[in-house]
């Protein structure tokens, strides 16, 4: 499977989405660094990121 910035922005999202929606999982990760959320802020950022990436790629494609 060719991994594109679609693809990569679609599992971020739903790796961040399990991550909030799931609370075992997210104080889980959030022991994993002595309760601080650093999993849930570095997906939350490369989120961020793909989105940006993908707006720009559709609004340079656009004209």
């Amino acid at each position: 499977m060719k991994m594109n910035a679609v693809t990569f922005g679609a599992i971020m999202l739903l790796i961040g989405g399990l991550i909030n929606t799931l609370p075992p999982v997210s104080r889980g990760l959030a022991n994993l660094f002595d309760g601080s959320p650093v999993a849930q802020i570095v997906i939350g950022a490369v989120s961020i990121i793909a989105g940006v990436v993908l707006f720009a790629r559709h609004s340079s494609l656009a004209s």
